[in-house]
């Protein structure tokens, strides 16, 4: 339930400034102590910004290690990725600063004052927020789902190797065939459309990813056999994204004229 954003917890419930970013016990903690919003398993709608709260507190409380660590130590170092959840000062240096591709971006993106999708993504404050995103404050914390940094190389290997493509395989077979499969299909209210989730990925038709707010994308293509990563510092739609993921799809069908 937790993976497929079936929890009912899509907001956390008390109101808390940016600061509060970095103190994973007080959200954990929050989230521990409020009812779900629906019955969970009933209904899906994304956990936005309390999804990673959520599975890292798991992953803490299983591997008696935090979420970022157990990725930079079992999966990013494994596979050669350079992409980390809670960044390091050096690695903070190498950040690229991150704006807002309109004025209108922030407000557009939060919604409707009161709405789900203002709760969801307004609480804690500050991750639509330039100020905010591009302040250590925001980058060293560890915030799964939220503040992964890395390249879109490694996005792209890291989806590789969801799909089972790289030498040295990530799981054993049985969980390989529930990663890449969806286990919920329906309207959710957070997006506005109808969406099948799985384990963590969004699935349409062949692919399998997810994007970011923002506009940088993950995903694999299973049927023409291809992983995709695109990272953005202007913040706007998926729309460039997607055009160059059609460019990929033309190249690799032998389209493009020569």
């Amino acid at each position: 339930m937790l993976l497929a954003h079936r929890a009912g917890q899509p907001a956390f419930p008390d109101a808390r400034g940016a600061d509060a970013w970095a103190d994973w016990d007080d959200l954990t903690g929050m989230l521990a102590r409020a009812a779900p919003e629906w019955q969970p398993g009933s209904r899906h709608v994304e956990h936005a910004l309390t999804y990673g709260h959520l599975v890292g507190e798991v992953v803490r409380r299983v591997a008696g290690r935090s979420l970022g660590t157990v990725w930079r130590e079992d999966l990013a170092a494994r596979l050669g990725l350079d992409f980390q959840i809670g960044l390091t000062p050096t690695e903070t240096a190498r950040a690229a600063d991150v704006e807002h591709a309109t004025t209108t971006w922030a407000t557009e993106t939060a919604g409707p004052p009161g709405s789900l999708r203002e709760r969801a993504l307004g609480n804690p404050a500050g991750a639509l927020e330039v100020e905010v995103l591009n302040s250590a404050r925001w980058r060293e914390p560890e915030i799964p789902a939220v503040n992964g940094h890395g390249t879109a190389r490694a996005i792209a290997r890291f989806y590789a190797a969801l799909a089972g493509w790289l030498e040295e395989p990530l799981f054993s077979p049985a969980p390989q065939a529930e990663v890449l499969r969806p286990v919920a299909t329906g309207p959710d209210e957070l997006l506005d459309r109808s969406v099948a989730w799985g384990m963590g990925l969004q699935f349409e038709e062949s692919y399998a990813g997810m994007g970011g707010t923002g506009g940088s994308d993950g995903m694999v293509d299973l049927e023409r056999g291809y992983a995709f990563g695109y990272v953005t510092r202007r913040l706007g739609d998926h729309d460039r994204a997607i055009s160059l993921a059609e460019t990929v799809e033309s190249c690799l069908l032998g389209l493009l004229p020569e």
